[in-house]
């Protein structure tokens, strides 16, 4: 070491001689054989709870023939139940996260399992039982369900609510981050198949509400309300909720002259001016599925409606139409 060396490196900022320090120590690390290698960590997007069940782990030593499956089962009966969930996938999906549920206590033949692909949820209540798909498009609701470790799933079969089906987590955390997986991944599903078929940019899908038709004779008829950033869209479904048969109308926000909602049954009432649209009348009466889903809608509305016009969507005493 030179003096003038010496003098360059001490004359430096603090900050620079730290930054030369540590460049220093790694190159030397990176010239050292390392004694084993470095443990490999589970890159997910977000922290896994130390109680899951499958666990991530380095493959390992040996010929790929001998090397392990990535996710580690901890039994012949979640081999299993891995397998199964695996030969259920359609061609081309692809998996996102899966999960073993805690809803049998420690006994591994009553241990159920669930999975999350980009198209659909998988479900087998253990083992030996069937694996249960469903469709992110069919999906009716996913809601949790505190201060108990609880997610219910509904769903449509064509025309059918089915459900709910209590899926039990092993903490409230758990539940809630799966709840919001699925629904944030079933609103990606439905805003894509939405804006592919019959929203045209600029407009943003903004959700989707099946509910029936009340017409002037009482029959019900079913119809899914279709919401985007410019446009309130009535559809006839070949399923529910979103499989498009016919477009009925689409109308824009300024279109809309005001609601009406009952306070005693998941009824409302929409006044609209139909603009030369010949399809449109002038009042339609809907029934909502539950309270939630009418609470839901005409909430939305309201809040669409405002940004569009700049002014709140007149809500008025309801009356029955049928």
């Amino acid at each position: 070491q030179s003096t003038w060396g010496e003098y360059s490196y001490n004359s430096l900022h603090p900050m620079m001689q730290n930054l030369l320090d540590r460049k220093s120590s790694s190159f030397i690390q990176r010239l050292r054989k390392p004694e084993k290698s470095p443990e490999v960590k589970p890159k997910d997007h977000f922290a896994v709870p130390s109680n899951f069940s499958l666990r991530k782990t380095d493959p390992a030593p040996g010929p790929p023939s001998q090397a392990m499956e990535s996710w580690i089962p901890i039994s012949d009966l979640e081999a299993a139940a891995q397998m199964k969930l695996k030969s259920a996938m359609e061609s081309g999906e692809y998996r996102i996260t899966h999960n073993c549920l805690s809803d049998a206590g420690t006994d591994p033949s009553r241990q159920s399992y669930l999975m999350l692909t980009e198209r659909a949820v998988y479900y087998i209540a253990s083992p030996l039982a069937d694996v249960m798909r469903w469709d992110l498009k069919s999906i009716y609701r996913v809601s949790f369900k505190p201060p108990t470790p609880i997610v219910s799933v509904s769903y449509f079969v064509g025309e059918k609510l089915m459900g709910p089906i209590e899926l039990r987590f092993s903490s409230i955390e758990h539940a809630d981050l799966w709840e919001c997986i699925i629904t944030r991944q079933q609103l990606e599903v439905l805003q894509a198949e939405a804006e592919s078929t019959f929203i045209a940019a600029p407009a943003i899908f903004q959700g989707c509400y099946p509910v029936y038709k009340l017409n002037r004779k009482k029959v019900e008829q079913s119809r899914t309300l279709v919401l985007s950033t410019q446009y309130l869209y009535n559809i006839e479904c070949k399923s529910w909720p979103m499989n498009v048969k016919l477009m009925k109308w689409a109308i824009r926000f300024e279109h809309v002259l005001s609601v009406m909602v009952s306070a005693s049954t998941n009824e409302f009432i929409l006044h609209i001016k139909p603009d030369g649209n010949e399809k449109a009348k002038d009042k339609y009466q809907f029934r909502c599925l539950d309270e939630f889903q009418k609470n839901d809608f005409v909430r939305q509305l309201k809040r669409l409606y405002l940004w569009s016009t700049k002014s709140p969507l007149a809500e008025l005493d309801f009356v029955k139409l049928v």
